[in-house]
């Protein structure tokens, strides 16, 4: 009887170091990963965002975690299929604290964290954001996908695919190169996007800016547009140079959302 107990129990306990083996090297399991270490998506989010050459920034004061999450929330038009509903990487920064060369003056008021999102497939980056954390809610969020859809196939900035990385300029460079650090909440994705007169597909950095200081839309009664139509602009750069192609205001915000004002 004691030989049974013994056995049952060694039995046990091989079944528990099995159990968390297992849960300890899930990002390893899956033969479709490329990326199969937190070491190898922190090297990738350092290079996508380009952070590591930012003054202020160390691995050591503002890395958080990165993990392995099933993300189901993602509204990036045209795209969200490839996010929604897959496990995929996500690495934190906490604490960070923007600071830009081309803006010397300007002092970042706001302690962010950063969320980058990563292909375990491919290493190809799939989004970055940098949600507002404090309470005074002055803009809209981004507008779900179909509204989003439907105002950016009218404008031609229809999303292709995401991008394969090949000496990029980064997502710090094309904030230094035209960006600002009076903004509340900022999100970005790298993606294939027709653009010029000829609509060749380039590679190009979309950022959004939300909760910047209000725009003064020209004509009669264009002050009297709510600032939540007016404190928000996306940016498009080109990903080689880093450079502003063009700004917008589309996608607009749903005004549905309104009930998001000052939560």
């Amino acid at each position: 009887m004691l030989k049974v107990k013994m056995s049952l129990l060694v039995l046990i306990f091989l079944l528990g170091m099995l159990f968390l083996r297992k849960v300890a090297f899930s990002q390893s399991d899956d033969i479709n990963f490329t990326v199969k270490s937190s070491e190898e998506a922190l090297d990738l989010a350092l290079k996508y965002t380009g952070f590591g050459e930012m003054e202020g920034f160390s691995i050591e004061n503002n890395f958080d975690k990165a993990e392995l999450a099933v993300i189901n929330d993602d509204k990036t038009p045209f795209l969200h299929d490839r996010i929604n509903g897959r496990k995929i990487w996500r690495v934190t920064f906490k604490d960070v604290k923007l600071s830009l060369p081309s803006h010397p003056d300007e002092v970042d008021e706001y302690s962010r964290v950063f969320k980058i999102f990563l292909d375990p497939g491919n290493g190809q980056l799939l989004k970055i954001t940098a949600p507002y954390l404090g309470k005074e809610i002055d803009f809209l969020p981004e507008p779900g996908a179909e509204r989003a859809e439907s105002e950016l196939s009218g404008s031609k900035d229809v999303y292709q695919d995401f991008v394969e990385w090949d000496n990029h300029a980064s997502f710090y460079d094309a904030l230094n190169s035209y960006g600002t650090l009076k903004v509340k909440e900022i999100s970005a994705s790298l993606v294939k996007m027709p653009a010029g007169a000829d609509k060749d597909v380039v590679d190009v950095w979309s950022i959004t800016f939300r909760g910047i200081s209000p725009r003064h839309i020209k004509g009669r009664g264009g002050d009297s547009v709510p600032v939540y139509g007016r404190n928000f602009v996306r940016n498009v750069y080109n990903a080689k140079s880093g450079k502003l192609m063009h700004w917008t205001s589309m996608p607009r915000p749903d005004p549905k959302d309104t009930v998001y004002l000052n939560r």
